[in-house]
């Protein structure tokens, strides 16, 4: 029969597929491809999903601050050689002037204002004085002449007219002499100093451009008064006497009329601006746009910023459409992190509570980069853009801050690889930003790692800062970015790591609150008696003095021995000075709590091993009661394990052991009496994590160590060896990650602080 059976298995093993996957194992892969696919999926939308394209700046920190190659051929309309050539074409334009059409109303006004003056009734009453009155008459109608007229007429003039002209004929030369001058102010009279007209190195002559229709030429007001006293000359009919008074009276109205016509001139202008089409500058692929000296001047900032708005162009369909290549970045990422913690040695490292935080945080960080180079990238300060002055001091370290403060700086190393990766691509970086982000993220996560305080956490954050600020400074140096630029980028990377710890101080509690996983900076808070969160503590003091100081002991040694290997210390702090509270409950059926009495006396084995027992899940229930953190509540379920009770145990095998007759017997005598080893074991859980399986070490050491009636270097690692050898054996250890040498090194630690804790004194001898 054994051998069909033999046989059956051996063809049920052939007929197995060599790589067949169980149905669970299948179930875990599925949900582990999908989790890994959503959150690069997530990641993806938050970092690369219609972000604008990141194109080099005036002083941009890559090597293309010396010299900006096109990757691109396209061609824009520039504005500013536009510009350029509609004012040139402008300027070709001369300026247009026009005549001043008052000056020949003057003309007519004054020739009426003569003709009136000079009437008839005058020069009856001028012929009709006697020489006596003659030079008081000429005197009364110069005076009068001048009021009227605004003109001045010698008395002696205003005599000849009158003598030496008729009515009629007066009329016919003041008419004659107006038809002159309104001719020559019709054509234009400029000033004798009008540069404009007068300057022959100047290449636009303003005489060919005066604004009107019957224009021949303007002259100016030396020549016009010439040119009217030629005509004048030119009637041989008119007495020369008058002739010269015409030209003094004429003379007065010649002025300069000519004058510049604003809009007009900006009107030929503008038509002028408008014919010019827009200039289209055409570049090619590998074209430099600028260097590190047309870099700074109005026409290479055009170039720059048309070729941010042809690669915007160009991405707006792209970037609505997935980009595969960023997306497979994404998921390598992912991929890259879920492998760092499966291989993690640490089991906290994969609980689901530490990875939806970890994904949260990434999230978190992620989020805020995002907005932040998408607002840097669409600012500008003194026509220069923001994201190269704030790239170094984007919060790329707030993710690993808050992963090291709640987890360890393995997880946080993780998250600065997937931070420092994605940041990159983001800002459009290469290898030496990518390099410098990890490496200083690194040294924020060594000096943040194990902080217990919040101003570690500022001090880690100006550490960065600074390290990243000089670093930043000597590159820029490097590549010969100016040097007030420098400066302001050092200081905004400064403040910008200082705010981000700060900003991680803020977040923390968020987290701690959220997913009940506490910081060690919360955890220091439920050492201090004078907190309220340290009631129970606080409580255990007074109720149970003798478990306290035990706690405390333990406190001690478990908090020395995880400093030796390199463990959480302060959790390993808080736990074991918690991990007895269920004792409250009945502190006087625990040894420490003795006087001279024991109530275990009265019991039967198997109810005081519930009693003992049951002060693991009171403790528990009391934690849970007070909201304390999940690191307590762990080491207080898992401080003793599912550790056989040995005393009661080894107490109820003694009494079974009275009735029986030989050794065979023993088995059937304590299953009559009800005596099962699962009776006298704890229900707690087996230590999960090395912080716990230190409490465990160090709670049943130091407890044994008080049975010691003689403390020794020897007995005292005897003690140890046994105990620990015992868990062992027992498989109390099967499900932390402690290595053999990290127990070796436990044990040599706890023998040394159970000799400095129990060290004997001299005996002084009194005489």
């Amino acid at each position: 029969m054994f051998n069909n059976y033999r046989l059956k298995r051996a063809k049920e093993h052939t007929d197995t597929p060599l790589f067949k996957i169980s149905a669970r194992k299948r179930r875990r892969y599925t949900a582990l491809t999908t989790i890994i696919l959503a959150m690069s999926i997530v990641t993806y939308a938050i970092c690369f999903l219609n972000k604008k394209p990141i194109v080099p700046s005036s002083f941009s920190n890559n090597n293309a601050s010396l010299k900006i190659d096109s990757t691109i051929k396209f061609e824009y309309k520039s504005d500013i050689l536009t510009a350029q050539r509609q004012e040139l074409n402008a300027e070709r334009i001369p300026p247009k002037y026009k005549i001043n059409e008052a000056s020949v109303k003057e003309v007519n006004e004054l020739n009426n204002k003569l003709l009136a003056f000079f009437d008839a009734k005058k020069q009856e009453e001028y012929q009709s004085l006697t020489d006596n009155n003659l030079k008081t008459f000429l005197d009364e109608k110069s005076e009068e002449l001048r009021k009227s007229t605004s003109f001045a007429l010698p008395p002696s003039d205003i005599g000849d007219i009158f003598s030496l002209t008729t009515e009629k004929s007066r009329e016919r030369i003041f008419k004659r002499t107006s038809y002159f001058v309104k001719n020559i102010l019709k054509d234009g009279v400029y000033d004798d100093d009008d540069k404009a007209f007068v300057d022959s190195e100047n290449e636009i002559n303003p005489i060919s451009n005066v604004n009107q229709s019957t224009s021949k030429h303007a002259v100016s007001e030396t020549n016009a008064r010439l040119e009217l006293w030629e005509k004048i000359k030119s009637d041989p009919s008119i007495d020369k006497r008058i002739q010269r008074i015409l030209n003094s009276i004429f003379n007065q109205i010649i002025k300069p009329n000519v004058e510049y016509d604003a809009e007009a001139t900006k009107q030929k202008r503008d038509e002028a601006r408008a014919k010019v089409k827009p200039v289209v500058v055409k570049i090619r692929e590998g074209e430099t746009l600028a260097d590190n000296v047309s870099i700074h001047t109005p026409l290479g900032k055009e170039r720059l910023e048309a070729y941010r708005k042809e690669m915007l162009n160009r991405n707006t369909n792209f970037n609505n459409a997935p980009n595969f290549v960023n997306f497979i970045v994404c998921i390598l990422l992912i991929l890259l992190a879920v492998l760092f913690i499966t291989i993690s040695k640490s089991q906290s490292n994969k609980k689901a509570k530490t990875i939806y935080i970890f994904c949260f945080l990434l999230l978190l960080n992620l989020v805020a980069q995002r907005i932040i180079i998408e607002f840097a990238n669409t600012q500008n300060v003194n026509n220069h853009s923001l994201l190269p002055l704030v790239c170094y001091a984007t919060p790329i370290i707030l993710g690993p801050i808050i992963q090291v403060l709640l987890f360890g700086s393995y997880l946080g190393f993780i998250m600065a690889i997937l931070v420092s990766s994605l940041s990159t691509l983001m800002l459009g970086q290469g290898t030496p930003f990518f390099v410098l982000s990890l490496t200083a993220s690194v040294v924020a996560i060594y000096f943040c790692d194990g902080a217990t305080n919040r101003a570690r956490v500022i001090i880690t954050g100006v550490v960065y800062g600074v390290f990243v600020a000089v670093v930043a400074s000597l590159i820029g140096l490097l590549r010969e970015i100016p040097a007030e630029i420098i400066a302001e980028q050092a200081c905004i990377t400064f403040f910008g790591g200082i705010i981000t710890s700060l900003l991680a101080l803020i977040v923390l509690p968020i987290f701690e609150i959220l997913f009940k996983h506490y910081s060690n900076i919360s955890l220091l808070d439920y050492t201090d008696l004078n907190n309220k969160k340290a009631n129970l503590l606080k409580k255990l003091q007074i109720v149970a003095p003798g478990t306290y100081h035990h706690s405390v002991m333990v406190s001690y040694i478990a908090e020395a021995a995880a400093q030796a290997v390199k463990a959480n210390s302060m959790v390993c702090r808080v736990g074991a000075l918690y991990h007895d509270i269920g004792k409250l409950s009945k502190p006087e059926f625990f040894a420490e709590n003795q006087s001279e009495t024991n109530p275990h006396d009265e019991q039967n084995p198997s109810m005081s091993a519930l009693i003992i027992k049951n002060h693991v899940s009171d403790g528990v229930a009391k934690a849970e009661v007070e909201k304390m953190p999940h690191q307590i509540i762990d080491a207080i379920s898992q401080h003793h394990g599912n550790s056989i009770i040995a005393y009661f145990y080894n107490k109820a095998k003694k009494k079974a052991g009275q009735k029986v007759i030989s050794t065979d017997d023993i088995n059937q005598i304590l299953r009559e009496e009800g005596i099962e080893e699962n009776t006298y074991r704890h229900q707690g859980e087996k230590p999960k994590t090395v912080e716990n399986a230190i409490i465990m070490i160090a709670d049943s050491c130091e407890a044994a160590s008080r049975s010691m009636k003689k403390i020794t270097k020897h007995g005292i690692e005897t003690l140890v060896d046994v105990i620990v050898n015992a868990k062992m054996t027992d498989g109390q250890f099967d499900e932390c990650p402690i290595t053999v040498k990290q127990i070796s090194i436990i044990k040599k630690n706890v023998v040394q602080t159970l000799l400095n804790i129990n060290h004997t004194r001299v005996d002084y001898k009194q005489d």
